[in-house]
């Protein structure tokens, strides 16, 4: 047995990676490619997300999604001796649909599922789903390959840590606790997906990468802290962090990278350290790169000399889940951080002009309306109203973790809420909420998306990295003080609209809640957004053009279609 098929199903929600600014790369598969690859295996990639991703940015023809039919038989084609899927909630329908399909064809092959929606939801897909023949616990390159090396010589899985498996009587039986892969041993992840996207048509600028695993912290939302990591976060070296950057960069002439992992420093002075020396390595490897890093407000505080080397380095831009400033739901968040704990970091990276992206849960079942006016003010007084996306997000509930069990113990979520149940199959606490939420997430339309990833692209992406310019002695601060002013004037007067935009919803919901003028007021605010967006394009196009090469955000642009933004 030596030809294995890995999986990375579709949806068609919108919070898929058919929207995502860092393309439709699925780097977890990849790592899992190419160890396999490492030992002696072949391996297909099949992305089925990168149809959704060139059809959404216009770079293939509209038409129906391919059928389950399809999928199956391109799959099936290559006749592989083991399907492995990596699922989440959004996926896990189609991902059903495949699999049983498969099963009905080829009755003996085995199929395995992997990612947080199947590890945690493991006894349900074991009791429920015969088409499902093991899930994988945590990181799959080791445990894959043992159970390819145990399929080969008939073997028993049973054998293997880190499986789910089903005994003879239909229940689960764990093998034990999976093996956890020391980083730096692992191959640099195969990148089919990069490769398909740049065959297809896209000019491919952008990729993700990343340097670490795992995270210390316990947020109730997460589903990190179920995974039961033995070690909490593991870190490549910086060394072979910036060798693949390097190699990527050679290869395919990447320009920017989104480092996609949890924390890319946490708030150890190792963490600290290691991110110093990767912006070192950076800066003498010659790269001319961007670069965005995830990481919590607290690993930053007072480190304005990191940033700043940082940012000689590449960073265009922070990520911080800052997810609310109402300390009471920081609390049953248990985010272990505060409100002015953010303030301070934001000012600091504002004044060293990096670009913010944050994270942020607008709504959740135990918000309350007081706690709606202060993330609405909390999040104007940051800048961060001028994104819808902002303040439209509802709580996405996983099994398997505290939030989860917490609302069922109140009575607001089903006590077999489970792999197949709906992200928001919750009840609220305040009814009225539940329904201003749910038609913030409602009006997320395709252009409302569209527009949000243009701003966000310019605000993050772009004015960060002509100050970076300006920082290298490549440009005169002149330049970069015109490009801000023009952020600083649109992306205010948008913060500005996006907030009454807010109270006024609020307003509308805490007294008597009417989804005709809820949406009427929606369209306005869209249409405003509209006419803001087209007035900064009118305003950018008057730059130099030398100038215009450093503005991605209009690659492609055209006002009033819809097109590929970046």
């Amino acid at each position: 047995m030596k030809r294995i098929a890995l999986v990375l199903p579709s949806s068609d929600e919108k919070r898929s990676s058919a929207i995502s600014q860092a393309g439709a790369e699925h780097l977890g598969l990849g790592y899992i490619a190419a160890y396999l690859r490492q030992h002696g295996y072949h391996v297909d990639v099949f992305n089925m997300q990168v149809d959704n991703y060139l059809s959404y940015w216009e770079l293939a023809e509209d038409g129906p999604a391919k059928s389950v039919e399809e999928t199956v038989a391109q799959i099936l084609r290559g006749e592989p001796d083991l399907v492995g899927m990596s699922i989440t909630g959004i996926t896990i329908n189609q991902a059903l649909r495949m699999s049983y399909r498969m099963k009905e064809l080829r009755p003996e092959l085995p199929i395995i599922w992997g990612g947080h929606q199947a590890f945690y939801s493991a006894r349900d897909l074991m009791e429920r789903e015969p088409c499902v023949d093991a899930v994988v616990a945590s990181d799959g390159e080791i445990t894959m390959v043992r159970v390819m090396e145990a399929l080969s010589s008939g073997g028993d899985l049973a054998s293997i840590t880190g499986l789910y498996l089903r005994t003879p009587e239909g229940r689960m039986r764990y093998t034990g606790p999976p093996p956890e892969p020391a980083l730096d041993e692992l191959p640099e992840p195969a990148r089919d997906t990069l490769e398909e996207m740049i065959a297809r048509g896209l000019h491919v600028t952008d990729a993700r990468i990343t340097t670490s695993r795992g995270c210390p912290f316990k947020c109730t939302f997460c589903v990190d802290p179920s995974l039961g990591y033995r070690v909490k976060w593991r870190a490549r070296s910086a060394e072979l962090v910036v060798a693949e950057m390097k190699n990527l960069v050679d290869r395919y002439g990447i320009e920017f990278f989104w480092f996609s992992e949890d924390n890319f420093i946490p708030s150890t002075r190792r963490g600290r350290e290691r991110a110093s020396r990767i912006a070192d390595l950076i800066m003498e490897s010659g790269m001319r790169i961007g670069y965005r890093a995830l990481m919590r407000a607290d690993a930053i505080v007072g480190e304005r000399a990191l940033i700043e080397k940082m940012m000689d380095s590449g960073l265009s831009c922070v990520y911080i889940g800052v997810e609310s400033g109402s300390p009471r739901r920081l609390e049953y968040f248990k985010k272990q951080e505060s409100p002015e704990e953010y303030r301070e970091v934001l000012e600091m990276l504002a004044q060293t002009r990096v670009g913010l992206q944050i994270g942020f849960i607008m709504f959740d079942p135990l918000t309350t309306w007081e706690d709606l006016r202060i993330d609405g003010r909390f999040l104007h007084s940051i800048g961060q109203m001028y994104l819808y996306s902002n303040y439209c997000q509802t709580l996405d509930v996983f099994p398997g973790t505290e939030m989860s069990m917490m609302l069922i113990q109140r009575r607001l979520l089903a006590a077999d809420f489970s792999y197949d149940s709906p992200y928001d199959e919750y009840d609220w606490e305040i009814p009225a909420i539940g329904s201003l939420g749910r038609a913030y997430m409602k009006g997320y339309t395709e252009e409302q998306i569209e527009a949000d990833k243009l701003f966000q692209r310019f605000a993050v992406v772009d004015v960060p990295g002509i100050w970076r310019q300006v920082r290298g002695g490549e440009r005169p601060e002149s330049v970069a003080l015109r490009v801000q002013e023009i952020a600083d004037r649109h992306l205010g007067e948008l913060n500005d609209a996006g907030l009454r935009f807010f109270e006024d919803s609020l307003d509308l919901a805490s007294s008597a809640w009417d989804q005709d003028s809820f949406d009427a007021r929606r369209k306005q605010h869209l249409e405003r957004t509209l006419e803001i967006r087209d007035r900064m394009w009118e305003d950018l196009r008057e730059l130099p053009s030398d100038m215009l090469d450093e503005i991605t955000c209009l690659r492609g642009a055209k006002v009033g279609a819809r097109s590929e933004f970046c």
